[in-house]
């Protein structure tokens, strides 16, 4: 099969598309008249969201001394962005639930590997005061989303590629191309453009590995490239395989990281880490 074949091109059509909550909440945000008001009318149609968002802002990841129980307030101290990646993330989870684990592969810690890396390049775009960091944990949690659809459409092969990868040492996009004819970030940009995400979302799918210095958005994609060696060095889930890539020097010198820097992020990476898979209950 190749990325040209009609079961191929079927399965991209079936993928799930984001949810109607989602999309509205998201043309609302585009929107600079719309209200907390506006959004909480959109969201309380939408029982498992409210909820979620419930649980979130009374997490312990806010110090708030009295229970949230209205999701106008819950808006408005999370803030409209935030309210965003959180119904994205809860997509996403959805469509993780909904593919099996088999022999040597666990979906469950592709989905944590994705959080980690989530967090991580938000903390490091946060610590490192860049700019537009709200994006940067939704790129985290998007970069590897094109093994969903390897998964969907190849099924047991792609596992195949995934231990081999593990065994061999060798490089997961060049054998996804060699078996495939696509490998996982093109998988993902696909699925980006099918969701109709902005392009230095896509960017960052289809740049996570091969870095593009030249690229406008290189400090987003620098830090999930970054993101995503460090939950895999730190053990934090399971990108698939158990290959750890030397970074590349150049990323330090695009993001201005300091030497000690990294090692001084480890604790706020897994208190943060903890704290996310509670509130997604993993």
């Amino acid at each position: 099969m190749t990325i040209n074949d009609n079961n191929f091109l079927a399965n991209l059509e079936s993928f799930p598309t984001l949810p109607t909550v989602y999309t509205t909440i998201l043309e609302k945000i585009q929107d600079p008249k719309t209200t907390v008001k506006d959004l909480a009318s959109i969201l309380i149609l939408d029982q498992s969201s409210t909820l979620k968002l419930l649980s979130i802002v009374n997490s312990s990841m806010f110090s708030i001394r009295s229970k949230v129980s209205s999701i106008s307030q819950a808006i408005s101290l999370l803030g409209f962005n935030e309210v965003r990646d959180t119904l994205l993330t809860l997509s996403v989870l959805t469509f993780f639930k909904h593919v099996k684990s088999n022999r040597g592969f666990n979906i469950v810690e592709l989905w944590k590997h994705s959080i980690a890396v989530g967090v991580i390049s938000k903390l490091i775009s946060k610590n490192l005061n860049l700019k537009s960091s709200d994006q940067f944990f939704i790129a985290g949690i998007l970069h590897d989303i094109g093994k969903l659809l390897l998964i969907q459409v190849f099924g047991d092969q792609y596992i195949n590629v995934l231990n081999e990868v593990s065994l061999k040492k060798v490089n997961l996009n060049k054998l996804e191309i060699e078996k495939f004819g696509i490998d996982h970030t093109d998988a993902g940009v696909l699925i980006a453009q099918k969701w109709n995400m902005p392009d230095s979302l896509l960017d960052c799918i289809q740049y996570h590995h091969r870095l593009d210095f030249k690229n406008p958005n290189i400090e987003l994609i620098a830090c999930v490239y970054l993101g995503n060696l460090l939950a895999s060095g730190m053990q934090l889930g399971s990108s698939g395989t158990f290959l750890i890539e030397k970074p590349n020097a150049k990323v330090f010198e695009i993001l201005n990281i300091k030497e000690g820097f990294i090692k001084s992020q480890f604790s706020e990476i897994i208190t943060s880490y903890n704290e996310s898979l509670a509130i997604l209950k993993l």
